[in-house]
């Protein structure tokens, strides 16, 4: 048995994060994390760069072993909890390990979804969620042994490996279930400049499809069939299908939605009648569920913003804090020349109205999530200055409904609205 007072489920940003705030208020204590992969911290934002050969490995790897042993936190890789058990207060590995603690945070991240194909065709299948898949992306298309890639999936994964790719001239296809690029979000008029974007930089755009089955062509490549009976030629295939979170080991203890749900505190809650094996126990990372108090629903968030931030208030909370999360949610990234940026809310369902200011001829694009007259998203397509006035709009909670003719105008300047 292996005792500790506090054990990190995942090595991630979040974990991490966790972990060294803790040895900064708790300077006595047992801690350890448990990281299914050989590495230690490493950034997954830096990893498209990675792929681009804009940057070396070593500006990749975030820690070093050296740096665990002068926090004295005990960094166990290839460590992949199996099991918990929250009354005893134990947790069992794959390896046969069994650990104990006193408290416990629930990091563990997500891994990606399985596809259908991807035993058969594992050789051909890009994928951009660890280092290992950046180092074999990067490996392959330095080589110049990529001549064109098929796309599938129609989020911000799907953008950075189109950056990739265009960046060493790989002939690039995308395909997507939807009608039109992040339609889930975004007006069909946000889906135009996309797919306008998409047209200029050559990539062949295919929408409201899928993978039907793949084919292993003679000279080496593939032939993707799609439902509506496409043939796609291509050599490898990127999936940017998005994630599964780790949440299995909280069933029969924790409430579990679409993630593990968390109060403010970030405290896990637990199961009608299990309050007492939830002591102790938080949650951060992709895997929480939080109620946000800016859009009034239960949400989740993936993004290295938000895993920072949610292990820095656990951390903190774990070794006796009082930290509230209180965020508004915000991701960008640059690709195909364009910046994108997701802030806060942008779930088109459950806003009341959106509105959109569009100048296609200088190629920006902006769409509002008004609910009960406030702001509580944004979606940004070159118009990343207007971020800090949004956020502190929707921090605020400012009222909209005088000025909303006002903001559908493009030209109309918000900072004086």
């Amino acid at each position: 048995m292996l005792r500790y007072d506090y054990i990190i489920i995942g090595g991630g940003i979040a974990g991490t994060t966790a972990a060294e705030i803790i040895r900064k208020i708790d300077s006595n204590a047992r801690i350890a994390i448990l990281e299914e992969e050989k590495h230690v911290l490493y950034s997954r934002v830096f990893l498209p760069k990675y792929c681009r050969n804009e940057i070396t490995r070593e500006k990749v790897m975030l820690r070093s072993l050296g740096d665990y042993e002068k926090e004295r936190l005990d960094l166990y890789t290839y460590e992949k909890a199996e099991s918990i058990d929250f009354v005893k207060r134990e947790i069992k590995a794959l390896s046969g390990n069994i650990f104990s603690y006193g408290k416990l945070l629930i990091a563990s991240g997500g891994s990606v979804r399985a596809s259908d194909f991807e035993k058969e065709f594992a050789d051909k299948i890009f994928r951009l969620q660890t280092l290992e898949d950046a180092e074999r992306i990067r490996d392959l298309v330095l080589k110049n042994k990529v001549k064109k890639v098929l796309i599938v999936g129609g989020g911000f994964i799907a953008l950075e490996f189109a950056g990739i790719f265009l960046k060493f001239e790989i002939e690039t296809s995308l395909v997507i279930k939807s009608k039109y690029f992040w339609e889930d979000y975004i007006s069909e008029a946000g889906g135009a400049d996309i797919a306008e974007i998409f047209r200029k930089k050559h990539i062949e755009y295919f929408t409201d499809d899928e993978i039907f089955k793949i084919e292993r062509a003679e000279e080496g490549g593939i032939v993707v069939v799609t439902r509506n009976r496409k043939r796609i030629h291509a050599d490898r295939v990127a999936l940017a299908i998005g994630i599964s979170r780790n949440i299995e080991l909280g069933r029969g203890v924790l409430d579990i939605g679409d993630g593990i749900k968390v109060d403010e505190n970030l405290k896990v809650k637990t199961l009608l009648g299990m309050e007492e094996a939830g002591m102790g126990v938080y949650a951060a990372g992709d895997v929480i569920e939080y109620f946000d108090e800016f859009s009034g629903k239960e949400r989740i968030i993936g993004n290295w913003n938000h895993s920072f931030l949610t292990g820095h208030i656990a951390g903190t909370n774990m070794a006796q804090g009082s930290m509230k999360f209180r965020s508004v949610a915000s991701y960008s990234i640059k690709s195909l020349d364009q910046v994108f940026t997701f802030l806060g809310d942008t779930d088109k369902k459950w806003a009341d109205e959106t509105v959109v200011r569009r100048l296609p001829l200088e190629n920006k694009y902006t769409e509002l999530f008004i609910k009960n007259g406030k702001l509580i998203g944004a979606i940004l397509i070159n118009t990343f200055q207007q971020k800090p006035l949004l956020t502190k709009w929707i921090e605020e909670g400012k009222d909209l409904t005088q000025i909303r003719s006002a903001l559908a105008d493009p030209n109309s300047n918000l900072e004086i609205l």
